[in-house]
């Protein structure tokens, strides 16, 4: 693992999701590792909400089309189909938009949010967790200079353009409607002070108060930087969390 990155909580969710001590621990955790992994649990869909509601309000999923039908805080990612041929939630016919950072398209975005594999490949799924810490390290001196205290423009048509037309056929997309926000480029962790890099390149169509040559020429830095592969910025999804 990487500890300043991802780490591994040994805990069955169900035994500490009760006790606040335990939670205050995996809190302060969060803070310092943005991705926590939690092996071999078995939760049910509303054990999974009360857990996650431990660390924030849970929100309605923005796309009805792949929501729960027990629990509206809950959607679906698969790769399989119904008996009338219906694709079981997103990633229909197993793709899905490339790296993307969750919501940036709002104009407050969530905190965070949890995935739970139950059924997963077994040589590894198909998951990435890009560190944006790592990426901010990444950039050339002269490019953190130029987006610091920057906010970027954000649009949902963008993504929608890059997701599988297999998964948009015939339904309506109320997010199209949206308006534009405006984000910070560099996000500084309020208890920590670590620096992130915030470029989604699915949404960031480009930064305020630059010239648009100049925000050509940044943008795709950054998007190279949040979707570095190298094993300091990203690890594999290869069990459920």
């Amino acid at each position: 693992m990487h500890a300043r990155f991802a780490s591994q909580v040994h805990a069955n969710i169900m035994d500490i999701v009760d006790d606040p001590d335990a939670i205050e621990s995996v809190r302060l955790l969060w803070q310092k590792s943005p991705l926590l992994i939690f092996r071999r649990q078995a939760v049910e869909e509303d054990e999974l909400v009360r857990f996650t509601e431990r660390f924030g309000k849970c929100e309605s999923a923005a796309r009805k089309d792949i929501q729960s039908p027990y629990h509206e805080e809950i959607i679906y990612f698969s790769t399989l189909k119904y008996s009338d041929g219906r694709f079981v939630g997103g990633f229909a016919g197993g793709e899905d938009v490339d790296w993307h950072s969750d919501q940036t398209f709002r104009v407050r975005p969530a905190t965070g949010a949890m995935l739970y594999g139950p059924e997963v490949p077994h040589d590894g799924g198909d998951i990435y967790w890009a560190d944006q810490y790592g990426a901010y390290e990444l950039l050339p001196d002269d490019v953190k200079k130029a987006i610091e205290g920057k906010t970027g423009t954000f649009r949902y048509a963008k993504r929608y353009a890059k997701l599988n037309p297999l998964e948009l056929k015939g339904k309506a997309n109320d997010l199209l409607s949206l308006p534009d926000p405006h984000h910070p480029l560099v996000l500084t962790h309020p208890r920590t002070g670590r620096k992130a890099l915030y470029a989604d390149p699915t949404t960031l169509v480009s930064i305020d108060g630059m010239s648009e040559a100049e925000s050509e020429r940044i943008l795709p830095i950054l998007f190279e930087a949040g979707g570095d592969p190298s094993p300091c910025t990203a690890t594999r999804s290869r069990a459920a969390t």
